[in-house]
């Protein structure tokens, strides 16, 4: 059994702890929140090669039709 002291001290520790709990999961959610940033900017960037290739697809036929 614990003596009021002891008690005291956990009482006075729950704030903490409450703390580090919420600051982990908070930590836990940014994390995803990063990796699907990571995800979109990755989606993004290939897109923007795609449109890149296109356009210079684009800019060797004018280029060609220009020649003719």
């Amino acid at each position: 059994m614990m003596n009021s002291e002891s008690l005291g001290s956990v009482v006075a520790l729950l704030p903490f702890v409450v703390f580090l709990i919420i600051y982990v999961m908070a930590l836990r959610r940014s994390k995803q929140n990063m990796a699907e940033v990571t995800r979109i900017n990755e989606a993004l960037l290939s897109a923007n090669l795609e449109m890149v290739k296109k356009l210079q697809n684009i800019e060797a036929m004018l280029q060609k039709d220009r020649q003719d």
